[in-house]
């Protein structure tokens, strides 16, 4: 996929240009829904732009897709379980 912009969208994360790194991740997401790296990385990034049901759904797309390695699955659901919180969303 286009490395280029994973890396731009990481480094701006990694400086806490959230705004930013969300525009990139948005165009990431929808070209390569088929990656669940991307799709756990846009979450964390929907999180802490406080978009809290975006995360969610890219949590869980993250932690249901069959090419998900373990222990990116575990951080996956315990991240959609962190926005249920935020959410208010407890059962």
């Amino acid at each position: 996929y286009a490395l280029f912009d994973y890396d731009r969208a990481v480094g701006a994360a990694q400086k806490e240009q959230w705004a930013a790194a969300g525009e990139t991740f948005k165009s990431l997401v929808t070209a390569h829904s088929d990656r669940p790296d991307v799709l756990y990385d846009a979450g964390v990034v929907a999180f802490k732009n406080e978009d809290f049901e975006q995360a969610k759904t890219l949590f869980e797309s993250a932690a249901q897709h069959e090419n998900t390695p373990r222990m990116l699955k575990e951080q996956a659901y315990f991240n959609k379980a962190n926005t249920h919180v935020k959410l208010e969303q407890l059962k």
